[in-house]
């Protein structure tokens, strides 16, 4: 999983965003705030925290995506939850190992 600062670039019908990962405790904080009461997400409140807190360049709203598209904005909202949520190879082994 990536940490605090780390970055990642991703491409989306030719445009290249820089995701910049925000720290676990605001990672934390975005699910925590898009929960709602029956288990389901908020997706707009969700897409906002990453426009705010994990896109860095270029800065986008929901304007941008009037003009990239939906596609394109539930492509690069996939590749935040991606970034800020896969584990890396190595911190899965450890996690089988410790379950043995």
């Amino acid at each position: 999983m990536a940490k605090l600062g780390e970055s990642k670039e991703v491409t989306v019908k030719g445009v290249k965003y820089t995701l910049v990962h925000p720290g676990v405790r605001k990672v934390v904080q975005l699910q925590s705030s898009v929960a709602a009461g029956d288990g389901s997400i908020n997706l707009d409140a969700l897409y906002d925290g990453y426009m705010k807190h994990v896109i860095h360049n270029p800065k986008v709203d929901w304007s941008h995506w009037d003009e990239q598209g939906l596609k394109a904005l539930q492509e690069v909202m996939n590749e935040c939850d991606t970034f800020l949520t896969a584990e890396d190879e190595g911190q899965a082994v450890l996690q089988e190992q410790s379950k043995e």
